[in-house]
This record gives structure tokens, C-alpha cells and sequence, in this order.
């Protein structure tokens, strides 16, 4: 219910309201505080609503830089620095395509995050990526 009051609470808060303000002006006094209750609603989405956009931002900068991150690897370089000998080129090729697998495939789904939020929020930070 409202606060937790039952039917019989309101009903005694009514009756005392009758006969404290009158039932002249309790028209009045309800048409008030309808008024505040409305405005107090009002105040309460659009705090949430500013809150729920925030953590949509927080979580649009974090794919962001994820997605700088994981585009400034550079997997030929990290390869050939890495090369102890030539025996294990073979293991470090596979280990590389794996890597370069992986690698594709978290950016792909990075830009597809990304434009998901994009055209969710309409948000100009995110210019569209080569697809």
C-alpha cells in the first residue's frame, strides 16, 4: 500500500482530516497535497533517470577504451619480439592465428557493442568504425 498503511489507517486519517480542516476545505488541502505528491514523483524519475544515464556513460567509456586497447595490438610485432627460436616457429604460428582469432573477435563484437550503444543513446562520441 501507500507507506504501508492499510485501509483502515487511511480511513482513520481521513475521517481526522474531516474534522480537523473541514469539509469546507478539503477539497483544497487534498487537491495540495496531490499536487506535492505529483511533484515529489516527478523529482524521483528524473533523479533515477540522470542516475541510469550516468551509469550508461561510465559503461560506453569502458567499451570505449576496451576497444582502443584492443585495436592498438599489434600481433606481428608482439610475434617476431617474441620468437626464441626457430624449432617453435611452428607452435608460435598456431599460437599466433589463435591469438589473431581471439584477437578479431573481440574487437568485432567491441564495435558491435559499440554501435549498439551508439544507436541506443545517440551518442556523438562514438563515430561509426571501419566495419
Amino acid at each position: 500500500m501507500f507507506f504501508d498503511l492499510g485501509w483502515s489507517e487511511m480511513l482513520v486519517i481521513g475521517a481526522v482530516a474531516l474534522v480537523v480542516i473541514g469539509p469546507k476545505e478539503l477539497p483544497n488541502a487534498l487537491r495540495t497535497a496531490g499536487y506535492w505528491v505529483r511533484k515529489a514523483r516527478s523529482l524521483s524519475r528524473e533523479f533515477q533517470g540522470s542516475f541510469e544515464q550516468m551509469i550508461r556513460e561510465a559503461e560506453l567509456d569502458e567499451v570505449r577504451k576496451d576497444l582502443e586497447k584492443a585495436t592498438e595490438f599489434d600481433i606481428e610485432s608482439e610475434f617476431r619480439r617474441r620468437r626464441p627460436c626457430r624449432e617453435a616457429q611452428g607452435h608460435q604460428e598456431v599460437a599466433a592465428n589463435r591469438a589473431a582469432f581471439y584477437l578479431a573477435t573481440s574487437v568485432l563484437a567491441a564495435r558491435k557493442k559499440v554501435a549498439s550503444c551508439r544507436s541506443a543513446t545517440g551518442d556523438p562520441r562514438f563515430p561509426p568504425g571501419p566495419e
